[in-house]
């Protein structure tokens, strides 16, 4: 049983890692493009105590995000906690990773997320970001 949403993300991001660890073989050899560590996409973040969960971004993004705007399961990354971050939405955030064929769809969701609890995160200025940007 988990005891909270951090515990539960939590492991749904790690059994995505080691789903994906245990397919690496069959993804190695199938000889893609090489676009980088993102593969082209970028990174999203979602402040999971900041949602009005009024479903707009679910409606505006065809369902790319769940009625409590969250991103797809299967596009998590991991989930992070921040006591230093300058807001009211609280500590804790997920990071997905989105595919370059999904970015209308996610705009379209960031467009009517009225409380801006998803955003890019390079357009963020959470100290993850920075670190992240320092890696390039």
């Amino acid at each position: 049983m988990v005891s909270n949403r951090f515990d539960a993300m939590k492991r749904v991001a790690s059994n995505r890692q080691h789903l994906l660890m245990s397919v690496k073989g069959a993804l190695d050899s199938d000889a893609k493009p090489d676009h980088g560590i993102l593969q082209g996409g970028r990174l999203l973040i979602f402040f999971p105590d900041g949602t009005l969960s009024d479903g707009a971004a679910e409606a505006s993004s065809h369902g790319y995000f769940d009625g409590e705007n969250g991103p797809p399961w299967d596009t998590w990354v991991g989930v992070f906690s921040d006591e230093t971050m300058p807001r009211n939405t609280g500590n804790d955030y997920l990071i997905s990773w989105v595919p370059p064929i999904f970015f209308d769809m996610v705009e379209a969701g960031l467009r009517d997320n009225p409380e801006s609890c998803i955003q890019w995160l390079d357009q963020t200025d959470l100290s993850m970001a920075q670190r992240l940007k320092g890696l390039r």
